[in-house]
Parts: structure tokens; C-alpha cells; sequence
């Protein structure tokens, strides 16, 4: 069974986070 190591889920936040940035700034990119 596969499961995040810590290093894993705090990549996961910065993943997160750039997901909201991209929302954010798509606009800017049309």
C-alpha cells in the first residue's frame, strides 16, 4: 500500500497552493 511520506504531503500543500495561484493568475495569461 502506497502512502505519502511527511516530505510528501508538505510537497502537496506547495502543489495545492500553486493550484490556487494558477486560478488566480490564469486570466492574465488570455
Amino acid at each position: 500500500e502506497y502512502s505519502l511520506s511527511e516530505k510528501g504531503s508538505s510537497l502537496m500543500e506547495i502543489l495545492d497552493r500553486l493550484c490556487v495561484w494558477g486560478e488566480v493568475h490564469k486570466h492574465d495569461a488570455e
